[in-house]
């Protein structure tokens, strides 16, 4: 159990724990606040600003690229595995930023495969023995005109786009029912 395992090895200060039911995500630089609704209390969030700091940067490591990384991260339990849910969020969605936010998301990867890592080898799970699965999601608080003009489709589904090697989930608004992150 991931989920649990990171709770083990991380402070406090990094997690982000549910209160009645939901989770308040924070952009401190930005004064936003994100809500994640019908939170199960199962859920691990973890403030990837608060974490990467120390885990993000290794001495040595140049300034670039490589050190961006989104601003959240939710694990959570599934049906033979888990699912690693990144989060980035941005004020708005106009094509530089989305563009931006999803890099950040697509780079953020290599904190999760740490972390997973580090509880495997303190738990003495053999590497290859547990699958996760990563989701991304990019959301703007306000969206950008085009984005604003999407039709909203019957099924209820998160519009998606590919990114490089990943499919990134984009959406605008402030919150979000934890069930659309754990079914896209």
């Amino acid at each position: 159990m991931l989920t649990e395992h990171i709770k083990e090895i991380l402070e406090d200060r990094v997690l982000v724990r549910p209160t009645d039911g939901k989770v308040i995500l924070r952009e401190r630089q930005a004064s936003m606040a994100f809500e994640v609704a019908d939170m199960p209390p199962s859920v691990t969030t973890v403030d990837i600003d608060q974490l990467a700091g120390k885990v993000g940067r290794l001495s040595g490591v140049k300034e670039g690229p490589w050190t961006r990384h989104c601003d959240y991260l939710l694990v959570c339990e599934d049906e033979g595995g888990e699912i690693a849910i990144f989060v980035e969020w941005k004020k708005t969605l106009g094509s530089e930023q989305k563009e931006k936010g999803m890099e950040q998301l697509r780079r953020s990867l290599p904190l999760l495969e740490y972390l997973c890592s580090m509880c495997r080898v303190h738990q003495g799970i053999k590497l290859d023995n547990s699958r996760v699965d990563a989701r991304y999601f990019l959301i703007g608080e306000k969206g950008s005109r085009s984005l604003d003009k999407q039709r909203v489709k019957q099924d209820g589904r998160i519009p998606m786009e590919r990114h490089k090697n990943i499919t990134v989930h984009i959406f605008g608004g402030q919150s979000v029912r934890f069930g659309r992150l754990r079914s896209a």
